[in-house]
């Protein structure tokens, strides 16, 4: 929960909904943290020359690279539209 206070006495409650990094951003954080050990433990377990394995590893790790950075582009901007609904509801409350 946050609280604000202003000068005349008013306050601006906020429900945990409005957390910028709920449980939706952890459980996304979890599944890439998966997919990514799986995709390396995958690559390092099959019978492949090095220079194979290393090839893999390497997409492999751009692969997720790239899905990371999708991703954290994506929570960003949930973080963004948060703090612009909470400066709103703010706003709102202070002229009311």
């Amino acid at each position: 929960m946050v609280t604000i206070t202003w000068k005349r006495n008013k306050c601006l409650t906020l429900n945990k909904n409005t957390n910028v990094m709920d449980n939706t951003g952890k459980v996304l954080f979890a599944a890439l943290v998966g997919a990514a050990a799986g995709a390396v433990a995958g690559v390092l377990l099959a019978p492949n020359s090095g220079e194979e394995t290393r090839r893999k590893l390497r997409e492999e790790g751009e692969r997720i690279k790239d899905d990371v950075t999708k991703k954290v582009g994506s929570l960003a901007e949930e973080g963004r539209e948060k703090i612009e609904e909470i400066k709103k509801k703010a706003a709102e409350t202070v002229n009311s």
